[in-house]
């Protein structure tokens, strides 16, 4: 059981990173956005 949690646990801290890049990577589209126009 504590090995499941332990990947468990570690899959979330992934999502959390990869989620963290992309709502970066989106607020870097919207000012490129807000700029060009």
């Amino acid at each position: 059981v504590q090995i499941l949690e332990a990947e468990l646990s570690s899959r979330r801290a992934v999502d959390h990173e990869e989620t963290v890049h992309l709502e970066k990577a989106m607020e870097q589209v919207e000012d490129n956005l807000k700029r060009s126009t």
